[in-house]
């Protein structure tokens, strides 16, 4: 027996097809407004986490001086050490020169290599330059360097509450050091490489360099002479008197 459909019915039926592809197509229009549109620079930034592997490159942090330009507190620059499995050409060669030049366990530098899910493994660091150079002349594919500032005071504890001091990060924490951080810190560069999931560098990849932007030096109206006379004789008054503070 044929079943009979009359035009009306047909008609809903188209109408409500209609409806139905109307429906998809705007829930994929939405759904692609909001993934290139709306949100697009969330997405684009977790893009560039997957694809870029970066080596920070820190800021010297900006001098400290008297009125006189006696440098009161300074920065000097010191490296890390790191491995890039992925660039590797000869491990054993590797190993061998980092423990040699760093004085480290070549077995305990093959297995944080080797045994690290990461892409870039740190070996050393706050290492000196000379041991920089050191590795440079016996140079194996796949080590690379980053640079930090280490906080010097020249004068030991002298103006030290005045100055205060910074933190592991190079963040002032106390003093004039807290004070002027902003201008104090520098802007850190970095260095990117484009690489696959498994942080292999991609061929014709193009290597991005963004140098550090060193801080500002701040001179203060503290004469650095007076200052050490008033703090000697200070301190030698407490001596006499048994004065605690």
């Amino acid at each position: 027996m044929a079943i009979k459909y009359s035009i009306y019915s047909m008609k809903r039926r188209l109408l409500a097809l209609t409806m139905l592809v109307i429906f998809f197509a705007v829930c994929i229009t939405s759904r692609l407004f909001f993934l290139q549109i709306a949100n697009s620079e969330e997405y684009i930034k977790r893009g560039l986490t997957e694809w870029l592997r970066d080596l920070p490159l820190t800021a010297t942090r900006g001098s400290i001086t008297d009125r006189n330009g006696v440098v009161l507190a300074s920065s000097y620059t010191t490296y890390d050490v790191y491995v890039r499995p992925a660039d590797v050409e000869n491990l054993e060669n590797v190993t061998k020169v980092l423990s040699k030049t760093l004085s480290l366990d070549e077995k305990d530098i093959y297995e944080k290599i080797t045994k690290s899910n990461y892409s870039e493994v740190r070996v050393a660091k706050d290492i000196e330059k000379v041991s920089v150079q050191s590795i440079l002349q016996n140079y194996e594919e796949g080590i690379f360097f980053t640079t930090n500032t280490e906080r010097n005071y020249a004068y030991d504890s002298m103006l030290c509450q005045v100055l205060g001091f910074v933190g592991y990060d190079n963040a002032g924490l106390g003093g004039l050091e807290s004070f002027y951080d902003a201008y104090l810190a520098g802007i850190d560069g970095v260095s990117l490489v484009e690489t696959d999931l498994k942080g292999d560098k991609l061929n014709d990849s193009v290597t991005y360099y963004e140098d550090a932007i060193s801080g500002l030096n701040l001179e203060l109206t503290i004469d650095f002479r007076i200052q050490n006379v008033v703090e000697n004789i200070l301190s030698k008054t407490i001596t006499e008197t048994g004065a605690k503070s």
